[in-house]
This record gives structure tokens, C-alpha cells and sequence, in this order.
């Protein structure tokens, strides 16, 4: 199962006030968030809020509900972890939850939202056994969902995997192109996730279409939202970062430049930037692998994947996050050199230039594992066509 008891206890606010956290002679504890945003603090608080109440009342708690005034997540990522919080208590403890809320909204962000399975739950078009059937494999006109167990991963599964998001892409008449290229990398995303993280994977995708998101504009937009996401003791930078300094690699060139780089970025470290940072960008490189010993047959080119989709659209909000933080991919700075070096900055310099300062995410909530999430939105047409 796709398990976020590591979430919970990552994300200890030893500063949150627990005296007023206790079940009712109902078993049943109410968790309210009157923020106009559930955010990366509110996601973090919630999770602690969890912690202590599994290590606290886990024998006599039968339900939580999560209360928020306003609910309207920023974007697909937020709400699917918000949806792996409800499917871990209701699937492993046994404890019923569901989030309430007074409000709500989505934008082309989260336009998913509407039909998601956190939603359905919400509004009682499903019930839990549905919930967490559901969980692991669902499909409609709009919306993909697929968890990949990695004890039940074979030699087919990324293939299999990546035809059937070709299937599902095929219906909306997109470019067939494009819908190869997306399914390949997702693919390599979840395939990156069983093999070298040894977890399991989740992939939701959702269409949604027409939508106005500029002001004085009668076009209408459609965006391909999508998550690829599992939790685990790996950071995106754990193997990379263990392979360059404690030299797991032989003769080579390459991997001796990304120590160059290392050397330089360490001397510009500060604030916003620091050695997990380093080695996140540095596991986008071209041929640079975080197994072990391996030096000749390198990566797998994703860098160029993601640069090849984000570039496609007209559109994108699409980022990486791991641990405390994250990789924004924004256009201007998906640059590769010839060389196949990316820097995540605009002159495309990794060896001795840090990222910019815009490319660099940093988050309130501590992701173990790794969460990726791409708003890919195009032009649609006009009301009047």
C-alpha cells in the first residue's frame, strides 16, 4: 500500500499546542483549519496533528475529521497528499476520516479536484471500502489513477503502464506525439520510483477543459494535470549524493565534472540553496546515475523528457519535490548545453553557476520521498467557435 505514516513523522511541529487534540466519548476528533488556503504549513501542522494522535490515542480514536473553512489547494499535488493522509488512516488504522469543508474552489491547477476521489468521499458519492478500492486503480472519461505496488512490479509493468496512459490520452485527440512523449516520461518517472526507490508508485492524471484563465479573454483552455508521486526513506538526491562524495563511480569524466560542479556550487551556498539542492539538480544531468558503480551506461536522458513536455505547452506550472525542497522546471531555464548540462538557471551553466533563484523551491512540509507534479495547460478555442 501507498503508506504516509513516514509523512506524519517527518513532519513533527514540536510548537503545536496538542492539549486540545482528544476524541469525543465518540472516538471521533474533529481537526479544524480556518486559513484561507490549505498550504504546505497547513498540510505540515495536519500531519503532526496526526502523529500524536496515533502514538497517543490510536486504540480509542474511530474517526478524524478534517475541517477546513476554505479548501482551495494550489495546486494537484497538495490535495493528493491531502487524499494519501485519508487513505492511510482509513486502509492501515482502520480509523474512518473525511475532510469537511465550509467552501471550496479550483483553478486550472486543481481542476481535478471536482471528480476527485477525496471529493466523492467528501460529498458521500463514495463510501470508505470505495474510497480505498478506488485508491489503487481509477479511471474515467476525465481522470486517471494508477498505484504501482512495487512487490508486484515485473519486467512489463512500465510498458504496460505507459500504454495504458497512451490509451486514456488517445480519447481527447491531442497530438499523438506529444501523448507518446508524456507517457514515456511518466513511465520513467514511475519506473525511476520502483526501481531505485523501492516504493510503491502513485499516477493520477486529469484533464480539464474549458476554462477561461485570462482576464478580457474568450478563449478557453484545457490543461493535462498530473502527479507521480511515492514516499520512502529516498530523497531524489539521497543516491547521487552518497555515489559523488564517497566515489561510487570509476574513471569518468563526467561524474569527476559533477564533483567539479559540487566544489564550486558549496562555495555559493546560502539560504535558498544548499547541498540537498546541489545534488537534485545534479540527478537531472545527462548520463549521471545515482546507482552505484555505474559509469558507463549512465542516465536515462529525464531532464530532457521533462524539458521536451513543459516547452509543449502554452502554459505550465510543473515542479519536483523532495524532502524540504524542490526544482521549479520553468521554460527559460530548461537550457541544455551541448555538453547535456543543465543548471536550472538562464545561461545554462551547472558547472560553476548555482540555479536561480526562481528555479529553487523550499517547503514548509518535508516530503520523504518524491512528488512531481506538471500543469500542462494549451489553447483551447473561443465560446463563439
Amino acid at each position: 500500500m501507498l503508506d504516509a505514516t513516514c509523512l506524519f513523522e517527518k513532519n513533527v511541529n514540536k510548537k503545536r499546542k496538542t492539549r486540545d487534540i482528544k476524541p469525543d466519548r465518540n472516538g471521533r476528533i474533529v481537526l479544524s483549519f480556518r486559513n484561507n488556503r490549505f498550504t504546505s504549513v497547513e498540510l505540515r501542522d495536519l500531519s503532526s496533528d496526526i502523529n500524536y494522535i496515533l502514538k497517543v490515542y490510536k486504540n480509542y480514536v474511530k474517526e478524524i475529521v478534517i475541517f477546513v473553512r476554505y479548501f482551495a489547494p494550489k495546486d494537484k499535488l497538495v490535495y493528493i497528499l491531502l487524499e494519501s493522509v485519508l487513505y492511510t488512516l482509513i486502509h492501515k488504522y482502520k480509523i474512518n476520516a473525511v475532510l469537511e469543508r465550509e467552501k471550496w474552489a479550483y483553478n486550472i491547477n486543481t481542476g481535478g479536484l471536482e471528480n476527485a476521489l477525496i471529493t466523492k468521499l467528501a460529498t458521500r458519492q463514495m463510501d470508505y471500502n470505495r474510497f480505498v478500492e478506488s485508491f489503487h486503480f481509477f479511471i474515467d472519461k476525465n481522470h486517471f489513477r494508477r498505484v504501482m505496488l512495487k512487490e508486484k512490479v515485473t519486467d512489463e509493468s512500465t510498458s504496460n503502464l505507459v500504454t495504458e496512459i497512451k490509451t486514456f490520452l488517445f480519447h481527447f485527440h491531442m497530438d499523438r506525439t506529444f501523448d507518446s512523449e508524456l507517457a514515456l516520461m511518466i513511465g520513467e518517472l514511475a519506473d525511476n520510483v520502483y526501481e531505485h526507490a523501492e516504493a510503491d508508485c502513485l499516477i493520477d492524471i486529469d484533464i480539464t477543459d474549458n476554462m477561461n484563465i485570462y482576464k478580457d479573454s474568450e478563449k478557453k483552455y484545457y490543461a493535462i494535470n498530473i502527479v507521480v508521486l511515492n514516499f520512502s526513506s529516498k530523497c531524489l538526491h539521497t543516491d547521487i549524493r552518497d555515489k559523488i562524495l564517497k566515489v561510487y563511480y570509476k574513471n569518468s569524466a563526467r561524474y569527476d565534472a559533477v564533483k567539479e560542479a559540487y566544489e564550486n556550487h558549496k562555495l555559493q551556498y546560502g539560504k535558498n540553496y544548499n547541498e540537498m539542492d546541489f545534488f537534485n539538480v545534479a540527478s537531472f544531468q545527462d548520463d549521471i546515475s545515482g546507482r552505484k558503480d555505474e559509469t558507463e551506461t549512465g542516465g536515462t536522458g529525464l531532464g530532457q523528457m521533462v524539458r521536451n513536455i513543459v516547452e509543449s505547452a502554452h502554459e505550465d506550472y510543473c515542479y519536483v519535490l523532495t524532502g524540504n525542497s524542490g526544482i521549479w522546471f520553468r521554460k527559460e531555464c530548461l537550457k541544455y548545453t551541448d555538453d547535456g548540462w543543465i543548471g536550472f538557471n538562464k545561461s545554462g551553466n551547472f558547472i560553476s553557476e548555482i540555479p536561480d533563484e526562481e528555479s529553487i523551491i523550499k517547503s514548509n512540509t518535508y516530503l520523504p520521498g518524491i512528488g512531481y507534479n506538471f500543469m500542462l495547460c494549451f489553447g483551447g478555442k473561443s465560446d463563439e467557435q
